[in-house]
């Protein structure tokens, strides 16, 4: 089972749930993320993935083996999850589908970094209160 996935937040939506309540849901973009290297046990000492997000104007190409002789020419992010012991399903090459290790209903928790934000003064940006009036 892998541990992890990055995206970009699209928005925010809701659903509703079996007993009719609302329930709040975050819409992920988890396009063109694809597995560059598996790391195992016997080799690196722990159980691993290492995937990397394809740069947007390779994005419309198929996955090739060649991309992985340039990684910082095709890949823009790289990023390791760590999965359980077993590796059977996944390999290099393949596409990061969040459907394989994230079923239908289950509740993910969702954290993010805002970007974005514009120049901040100190006072909003760090909480330092202003001088003497």
């Amino acid at each position: 089972m892998v541990y992890g996935l990055w995206g970009k937040k699209i928005g925010m939506t809701q659903v509703f749930s079996e007993q009719n309540k609302v329930v709040p849901v975050t819409v992920i973009d988890v396009a063109n993320w694809y597995v560059t290297q598996i790391k195992t046990k016997d080799v690196d000492g722990y159980n691993a993935v290492k995937l990397g997000c394809v740069k947007n104007k390779y994005a419309e190409r198929s996955f090739e083996v060649t991309w992985l002789s340039e990684p910082r020419k095709y890949f823009s992010t790289f990023k390791e999850v760590p999965i359980d012991s077993e590796t059977a399903g996944v390999e290099v090459g393949q596409f990061a589908d969040p459907s394989h290790f994230i079923a239908q209903g289950d509740i993910v928790d969702v954290f993010g970094i805002t970007k974005g934000a514009g120049f901040q003064g100190v006072v909003k940006r760090h909480g330092f209160s202003g001088g003497k009036a």
